[in-house]
């Protein structure tokens, strides 16, 4: 049985702990780039600071964890606030993400079932 966490939480509901590491990125959006005649790089940047939360992992599950992680991650809203461990600022951040893709294994459906693998990609607003 897995462990809620202290940090991580989806519109304020905590989450089961990831497996470490956990990966993070943040990057800026471009809507164009290229190079000028001249030769200068040149780019239309959208948006700065954009995060990336890719497969956010968990070994093995139950299939009752991996559902309500499902739902938390999957749900009817487009966007939701993600609350993390933000090491750019040293201390709890909130963000708004979308839940691109999700993946695992299912590797049985006796008893408790169990989901291995399991991992889920946020990104940023």
């Amino acid at each position: 049985m897995l462990q809620r966490s202290s940090v991580f939480a989806v519109n304020g509901t905590h989450i089961y702990t990831p497996d470490a590491p956990l990966p993070f990125a943040f990057g800026h959006l471009q809507s164009s780039a290229g190079r000028s005649l001249s030769g200068y790089a040149v780019k239309n940047t959208v948006r700065y600071n954009v995060l990336s939360c890719n497969n956010i992992h968990y070994t093995a599950m139950t299939l009752r964890e991996f559902r309500e992680m499902f739902a938390l991650f999957m749900q009817t809203a487009e966007y939701f606030n993600f609350t993390f461990y933000d090491p750019t600022i040293g201390g709890i951040n909130t963000a708004q993400v979308y839940c691109n893709n999700f993946s695992g294994y299912l590797m049985s459906i006796e008893g408790e079932g169990l989901v291995t693998d399991v991992s889920f990609s946020l990104v940023g607003r």
